[in-house]
């Protein structure tokens, strides 16, 4: 497997283990093994990831997630319910830091799943690895935040029309017929100059 294609899987993985961990929260009670499952396999790729950098951001863009610049188009096809809660209550960016743990994993999970139900418990967010930018881009001037996203969604739209990274986040990790393509041909995808922005370079508006 080449380093793009388990980087892919990684992310996907991530997205899956959060979007599963919220809804199990929204279900079940505190202490339910399902809840601390998804939060020990959420941290277990995030140890991985943290290997490599320091923070890990997802943002949204349009209806899908983005992980650290990576467009998630089939993880992100499963989770809209995830993406409209998020949007609803104007989250597009939440960023993991090194160093978090299972506590404040689990409570941000459940913080996650509430949303909506209390604003004074939703303003009073406080993860001290977890950021969350509430971003407003109508609020900010073009040269800002909103100047950011922009080309954070011109950055998406580049990749999604690379014919290797589309084949690679809307097609399975393990599909057998992905891995030989992804072996030749891994080592010359486009990857994102180091003169655009990224989601790990936006700073949020109403972070915690």
């Amino acid at each position: 497997m080449s380093d793009i294609q388990s980087r892919v899987a990684q992310y996907d993985e991530l997205l899956r283990r959060f979007a599963s961990g919220v809804r199990a929260a929204q279900l079940y009670a505190a202490d339910h093994p399902l809840i601390g499952r998804n939060v020990e396999g959420l941290l277990a790729v995030l140890k991985q990831l943290h290997t490599l950098q320091a923070s890990i951001a997802i943002g949204i863009v349009g209806s899908h997630f983005v992980v650290s610049d990576t467009p998630m188009s089939k993880a992100s096809l499963g989770m809209s319910e995830l993406i409209k809660r998020l949007r609803d209550n104007k989250i597009e960016r939440i960023s993991f830091e090194r160093g978090i743990a299972s506590e404040e994993t689990a409570a941000f999970i459940h913080a996650v799943a509430m949303l909506g139900k209390n604003a004074a418990a939703d303003a009073a967010w406080s993860f001290p690895h977890i950021r969350v930018g509430r971003i407003v881009t109508e609020d900010r001037p073009s040269d800002g935040i909103s100047g950011d996203i922009a080309a954070i969604r011109q950055l998406y739209s580049k990749a999604v029309t690379n014919p290797l990274l589309r084949r690679m986040s809307e097609s399975s990790p393990t599909s057998p017929t992905n891995g030989s393509t992804s072996r030749k041909r891994g080592s010359s995808a486009k990857r994102p100059r180091a003169s655009e922005p990224s989601l790990t370079s936006i700073t949020p508006t109403d972070s915690t």
